[in-house]
Protein backbone atom coordinates (compact mmCIF):
# COMPACT_ATOMS: atom_id res chain seq x y z
CA UNK A 1 0.00 0.00 0.00
CA UNK A 2 1.32 3.70 -0.98
CA UNK A 3 1.36 6.46 1.97
CA UNK A 4 0.16 9.38 0.02
CA UNK A 5 0.30 12.78 1.17
CA UNK A 6 -2.63 15.55 0.44
CA UNK A 7 -1.47 17.11 -3.06
CA UNK A 8 -0.38 20.95 -2.78
CA UNK A 9 -2.82 22.07 -5.73
CA UNK A 10 -1.87 18.12 -6.81
CA UNK A 11 0.00 12.63 -11.09
CA UNK A 12 1.06 9.28 -12.75
CA UNK A 13 4.38 6.25 -12.45
CA UNK A 14 5.36 2.87 -14.20
CA UNK A 15 7.80 0.21 -12.97
CA UNK A 16 10.03 0.06 -9.92
CA UNK A 17 13.40 1.26 -10.22
CA UNK A 18 15.92 -1.62 -9.70
CA UNK A 19 18.90 -0.12 -9.07
CA UNK A 20 20.10 3.88 -8.92
CA UNK A 21 20.58 3.88 -12.81
CA UNK A 22 17.26 3.17 -13.49
CA UNK A 23 15.99 6.36 -11.33
CA UNK A 24 16.21 8.54 -14.98
CA UNK A 25 14.19 6.14 -16.71
CA UNK A 26 12.00 5.62 -13.74
CA UNK A 27 10.99 9.36 -14.25
CA UNK A 28 10.54 9.31 -17.57
CA UNK A 29 7.99 6.73 -17.41
CA UNK A 30 6.47 8.61 -15.06
CA UNK A 31 5.85 11.66 -17.54
CA UNK A 32 4.86 9.26 -20.17
CA UNK A 33 1.99 7.60 -17.32
CA UNK A 34 1.06 11.31 -16.43
CA UNK A 35 0.58 12.27 -20.06
CA UNK A 36 -1.43 9.25 -21.23
CA UNK A 37 -3.73 9.88 -18.36
CA UNK A 38 -3.83 13.58 -19.53
CA UNK A 39 -4.85 12.57 -23.19
CA UNK A 40 -7.44 9.79 -21.63
CA UNK A 41 -8.54 13.26 -20.74
CA UNK A 42 -8.91 15.03 -23.06
CA UNK A 43 -6.23 17.48 -21.59
CA UNK A 44 -2.36 18.26 -23.68
CA UNK A 45 0.93 17.06 -22.48
CA UNK A 46 2.94 18.40 -20.08
CA UNK A 47 6.77 19.23 -21.21
CA UNK A 48 9.27 18.54 -18.84
CA UNK A 49 10.76 21.55 -17.28
CA UNK A 50 14.62 21.20 -16.30
CA UNK A 51 13.71 23.15 -13.32
CA UNK A 52 11.08 21.07 -11.76
CA UNK A 53 12.90 18.04 -12.87
CA UNK A 54 15.84 18.95 -10.86
CA UNK A 55 13.84 20.23 -7.96
CA UNK A 56 11.71 17.30 -8.27
CA UNK A 57 14.64 14.76 -8.38
CA UNK A 58 16.33 16.85 -4.72
CA UNK A 59 13.39 16.55 -3.52
CA UNK A 60 12.30 13.51 -3.45
CA UNK A 61 15.97 12.74 -2.54
CA UNK A 62 15.45 14.54 0.54
CA UNK A 63 12.15 12.67 1.22
CA UNK A 64 13.96 9.31 1.03
CA UNK A 65 16.91 10.60 3.12
CA UNK A 66 13.97 11.20 6.04
CA UNK A 67 12.23 9.05 5.08
CA UNK A 68 8.82 10.85 5.65
CA UNK A 69 6.32 12.98 3.30
CA UNK A 70 6.65 16.68 3.51
CA UNK A 71 5.50 18.80 1.10
CA UNK A 72 8.12 21.58 -0.41
CA UNK A 73 7.80 24.34 2.09
CA UNK A 74 7.37 26.76 -0.82
CA UNK A 75 7.70 25.88 -4.56
CA UNK A 76 7.80 29.36 -5.91
CA UNK A 77 11.24 29.66 -4.17
CA UNK A 78 14.20 29.63 -6.90
CA UNK A 79 12.27 29.32 -9.99
CA UNK A 80 14.13 31.58 -12.65
CA UNK A 81 10.87 31.40 -14.94
CA UNK A 82 7.10 33.09 -14.75
CA UNK A 83 4.55 31.10 -13.27
CA UNK A 84 0.72 30.97 -13.13
CA UNK A 85 -0.34 28.17 -10.85
CA UNK A 86 1.99 25.38 -9.18
CA UNK A 87 1.12 22.30 -7.73
CA UNK A 88 3.08 19.09 -6.28
CA UNK A 89 2.27 15.62 -5.54
CA UNK A 90 4.24 13.36 -2.96
CA UNK A 91 4.08 9.71 -2.10
CA UNK A 92 5.61 6.29 -1.84
CA UNK A 93 5.22 2.94 -1.44
CA UNK A 94 7.09 -0.69 -2.83
CA UNK A 95 7.12 0.30 -6.45
CA UNK A 96 6.87 3.50 -8.80
CA UNK A 97 4.20 1.89 -10.25
CA UNK A 98 2.16 1.27 -6.71
CA UNK A 99 3.12 4.52 -5.89
CA UNK A 100 1.41 5.96 -9.68
CA UNK A 101 -1.50 4.19 -9.03
CA UNK A 102 -2.03 5.52 -5.57
CA UNK A 103 -2.22 9.38 -7.15
CA UNK A 104 -4.53 8.35 -9.83
CA UNK A 105 -7.13 6.56 -7.20
CA UNK A 106 -7.01 10.08 -5.58
CA UNK A 107 -9.19 12.29 -6.65
CA UNK A 108 -7.07 15.08 -5.12
CA UNK A 109 -4.02 13.77 -6.80
CA UNK A 110 -5.46 12.25 -9.58
CA UNK A 111 -6.61 16.37 -10.34
CA UNK A 112 -3.15 17.76 -10.56
CA UNK A 113 -2.06 15.41 -12.99
CA UNK A 114 -5.10 16.17 -15.14
CA UNK A 115 -4.82 19.85 -14.64
CA UNK A 116 -5.39 21.76 -17.71
CA UNK A 117 -3.97 24.76 -16.17
CA UNK A 118 -0.30 22.55 -16.14
CA UNK A 119 1.74 23.09 -19.16
CA UNK A 120 5.33 21.44 -17.35
CA UNK A 121 6.11 18.58 -15.09
CA UNK A 122 9.17 18.10 -13.12
CA UNK A 123 9.60 14.25 -11.97
CA UNK A 124 11.91 12.64 -9.02
CA UNK A 125 12.36 9.10 -7.90
CA UNK A 126 14.35 7.96 -4.95
CA UNK A 127 14.55 4.87 -3.03
CA UNK A 128 15.22 4.44 0.86
CA UNK A 129 17.51 2.68 2.53
CA UNK A 130 14.07 -0.01 3.27
CA UNK A 131 13.71 0.11 -0.27
CA UNK A 132 10.43 2.30 -0.47
CA UNK A 133 10.75 4.28 -3.29
CA UNK A 134 9.53 8.25 -3.39
CA UNK A 135 7.90 9.93 -5.98
CA UNK A 136 7.71 13.48 -6.42
CA UNK A 137 5.91 15.54 -9.19
CA UNK A 138 6.37 18.95 -9.21
CA UNK A 139 3.69 21.24 -12.22
CA UNK A 140 3.63 24.35 -13.27
CA UNK A 141 1.72 26.55 -15.41
CA UNK A 142 3.72 28.88 -17.92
Amino acid sequence: MAALSLPLVATACDPAPEAAGALAPASEQVRTLVNEARAASGVADLAENDVLQARAQAWAEHLAAIGTLVHTPDLSVGLNFRWRVLGENIGFGSTVSNVCDAFLKSPTHRGNVVDPRFTVIGVGVAVDGQGRTFVVEQFAAI
